[in-house]
Order: C-alpha cells, then structure tokens, then sequence
C-alpha cells in the first residue's frame, strides 16, 4: 500500500522503491508490477519501466500489462506497436474505456478510426449506464464533428456521473463548438470547481479566460481521460 500512496502522490520515486520491496516478497503481483512501471516512466527510466513489464510471465499478461506497455511505446513515439498490444488488451477487456480512449487517439484522422468506432459504439450499446463509456462516445463525435451526437452522449455522461470534471470540460467544449458559449463557461466553472488534477485546472482555466483553443489540438487529447496518479499496487 505504501507504493500506491506515494504514486498517488506523485512521489514516484519513493513508489519505486517500496513496490520494488513488496515485489522481492511478492513477485507474482501483476498490479504492483504495473504500478512501479508506471511511476518508472514518470520519471524518465522507461528501460527500467520496460524490464518490469517484461517480468510479468506471457500467460499473466493481462489488459492492465498490455495496456501499461502500450502506453510506454506511445511515451517513446511508437504508435504502431502501442496499438496492436491495445487492441490486444481490448479483445480481453472489451469495455475499458481507457483502451478504447487511447485507440481513438491513436486512429483519429486515419481509416483504421472505423475499426474504432464499431468498437466504441458496441461497447456503449453493452454497457448503457457506464459514464466513462458515454464520455468516450462523445469524443469520438468531437472527433467526428458531430455536434448533435457529441452533446447528446456527454449530457448523458454527465447524468451518470455529475461530479466528474473532465465530463464537465468535455461538454463545454462540445457546448463551445456550437456557439453555446454561455452554458460553455458554465460546464469549464463547475469544473474547475470539481478539484481537476492541476494540469487539466491550467486548460480549463485558460479557456474560461479565452474560450476554446484551436480544434485540432483539443480532438487530438479527446479521447483520452487525463490519467490520475497513482494506480494499482501493494
């Protein structure tokens, strides 16, 4: 538990040190192995943050792993192996929104975007009441310029999870995009007010201020959840 704390903390470094510990104890712990991978890559060891995946038995490696060394190949620009072990997390773990965000970065503005939307949309259709489902549903309409679909899944986004502020940044902009620029600043103030990690209150704070920045850098992020610190661990 102490490793989860001090990643919650950003204390990557001390995380590092008692997961390290825990796994000479434990070395079967997959959750822990992830967790020293993930603050590894916080820090810039992302040699170290590979070997420790690499650990992790081929019969053990579960979405969580895969969708680990996904994101360290996307940390070192190489998208094309990030995406086949994300679509190899997602054959496992069909309805992880994280996998799904994370493909509709990777694919937006190429044909393979089809693949993920048939993806996005059958995972929606299964699990109606998910929030972080019907968020990703309305990135995928962001990236699409469907304003219509967009504000229609975040509002049932927010629905289902009112106190979430990257919900409430989403439909702002989506509200923004259409000239609703008043229920905009709306969304972006009740977000800001939700406690947003300290990166995302920098954005939401400057589009308070200026409104929504140029298009093609906000689609590009939009189907990603902005990831909290910390993670699974001993």
């Amino acid at each position: 538990m102490l490793a989860k704390l001090h990643a919650a903390l950003g204390e990557h470094e001390y995380a590092v040190e008692h997961a390290r510990a825990y796994l000479a104890e434990h070395p079967e712990d997959t959750r822990t192995r992830v967790l020293a991978a993930q603050s590894l890559l916080r820090i810039g060891r992302r040699d170290e943050a590979m070997a420790e995946l690499d650990r992790v038995p081929p019969d053990q490696r579960n979405a969580e792993v895969l969708y680990a060394r996904a994101r360290l190949y996307l940390g070192m620009g190489k998208a094309e192996p990030a995406r086949e072990l994300m679509l190899q997390a997602a054959q496992t773990a069909p309805h992880h929104p994280e996998i799904l965000g994370t493909l509709l970065s990777i694919d937006r503005g190429t044909p393979r975007l089809a693949e993920t939307k048939a993806m996005i949309e059958q995972a929606v259709a299964a699990r109606p009441d998910d929030a972080e489902l019907a968020r990703l549903r309305g990135a995928l309409a962001i990236v699409e310029r469907d304003a219509e679909t967009a504000e229609k899944s975040l509002e049932r986004a927010i629905e289902l999870k009112p106190e979430d502020p990257t919900i409430n940044d989403h439909l702002g902009d989506a509200y923004w995009r259409v000239g609703r620029e008043r229920e905009a600043h709306f969304q972006w103030a009740h977000a800001r007010d939700l406690k947003p990690e300290p990166e995302d209150l920098i954005k939401i704070e400057a589009k308070l201020k200026s409104g929504l920045p140029d298009e093609t850098s906000s689609e590009a992020k939009a189907g990603e959840k902005p990831e909290k610190k910390g993670g699974n661990g001993g």
